[in-house]
């Protein structure tokens, strides 16, 4: 089973069960890309906690782990980490 799907359902569920909270206006994107080379389009990130945050993009949902991030996005992040 592709990683990215499963990580689409989880996130789908945390939202349908509300366990994601907007408490800003969410950060958006044009591209993000990571450490690994992925990119993702079109980004809004919808939670963020203390070890990475949840993506919607272009293609569905994504969870993207801080130390995959480039050095200089992790405190745009890090910045809004739910407790």
């Amino acid at each position: 089973m592709n990683a990215n799907f499963v990580i689409s359902i989880i996130g789908a569920g945390l939202l349908s069960l509300g366990f994601v909270h907007a408490s800003e206006e969410p950060l958006r994107f044009d591209q993000l890309r990571t450490l690994q080379n992925d990119t993702f389009h079109q980004v809004e990130v919808i939670k963020v906690d203390a070890t990475g945050a949840y993506l919607r993009h272009s293609k569905g949902m994504a969870r993207v782990r801080f130390m995959d991030l480039p050095k200089e996005k992790r405190p745009t992040f890090e910045d809004r980490a739910m407790p």
